[in-house]
């Protein structure tokens, strides 16, 4: 699966994946409709979570919908237990907000045979 960290840090929010994993792209997929089990529901067989990221707020969908906000950083993914932990450990040291997602994803890379590659930032 990969990992996915989003950490908010003063007034700067930054994204952080590993290259496992994009940021989107131009392709359309049709997965809601495809595992969809109900007609009236877009969302009827959904099995994903999602983090929604904006310059103030980090947001995590889950796959029966809850919507829960988190404050200073949260991660998703096979790595994202070991990414957590970084950023329990990183948060409150002197380190911006991209240093501390950066090193999250490296620990999860370290960690997880699941994740790899290059890590890849993004500021929304």
């Amino acid at each position: 699966m990969s990992v996915v960290v989003a950490v908010k840090k003063g007034k700067d929010v930054v994204v952080a994946a590993d290259s496992l994993m994009t940021f989107g792209s131009n392709k359309k997929y049709s997965f809601v409709n495809d595992q969809c089990d109900e007609k009236d529901s877009p969302f009827g067989g959904l099995d994903a979570s999602f983090l929604i990221v904006t310059k103030k707020h980090i947001f995590h969908v889950s796959g029966n919908m809850t919507v829960t906000e988190f404050l200073k950083f949260h991660a998703i993914g096979s790595g994202c237990d070991f990414a957590i932990g970084a950023m329990h450990v990183l948060h409150e040291q002197s380190l911006d907000a991209g240093e501390i997602a950066r090193r999250a994803v490296e620990a999860a890379i370290e960690h997880n045979i699941y994740c790899g590659g290059e890590i890849m930032l993004l500021e929304p």
